[in-house]
């Protein structure tokens, strides 16, 4: 089910080791910022200027990710 929303405490360091030593699967709405702008938290206006916290999403239009120190972690953590 749908869990990730940074600005409410759920975040990839806190619940995907978690997740992963219970064997629960779960979705992550949002991949890279684009025209879905999961990345903004929900209620936030139309043209409301980028976030300084990302609501779901990983990688910015360029590749880079929002934040540098998730990527590792998500490979660690999803590596079979």
């Amino acid at each position: 089910t749908e869990w990730m929303a940074r600005g409410h405490g759920s975040r990839f360091e806190t619940h995907l080791p978690y997740f992963k030593a219970e064997k629960i699967g779960c979705w992550s709405w949002g991949l890279v910022a684009g025209r879905t702008q999961t990345y903004f938290p929900w209620g936030s206006p139309k043209d409301a200027p980028e976030p300084k916290l990302w609501h779901h999403d990983i990688l910015r239009v360029d590749g880079t990710p929002f934040d540098a120190r998730e990527a590792p972690l998500i490979r660690q953590v999803t590596a079979p």
